[in-house]
């Protein structure tokens, strides 16, 4: 099991700018660092990084995202709606998910 945190204002503008796209759902991706990102949106996309996962800021990016999301890279998908909600019911401002072998899932604010 793993947690990962993110900014909450920046999920938030992620979801504005996901809106006016218009898009259905974000991606949680491991690659290149461990970031939300909307698909629809061409590139240059605006990503959101985990803190700690940021190829361009953390140092140790690699060792936090094997550590959490794996060695491979992968992606997940997530309705629209559904991380508006998981950020609505969140005010602090950092936000988590949970990583396990079998589910992601939305937690309550890292204090």
């Amino acid at each position: 099991m793993a947690r990962l945190s993110f900014r909450r204002a920046d999920l938030l503008r992620l979801i504005k700018r996901a809106r006016e796209a218009p898009a259905a759902h974000l991606m949680l991706v491991g690659d290149h660092g461990v970031y939300f990102m909307n698909p629809s949106e061409k590139p240059p996309r605006t990503c959101v990084y985990a803190n700690g996962c940021n190829p361009n800021t953390d140092e140790n990016w690699w060792m936090e995202k094997s550590a959490t999301f794996g060695g491979d890279d992968g992606a997940e998908q997530f309705p629209l709606n559904e991380v508006q909600e998981w950020i609505d019911a969140n005010t602090g401002s950092q936000i988590s998910i949970e990583i396990t072998a079998e589910q992601i899932a939305f937690l309550a604010p890292v204090t």
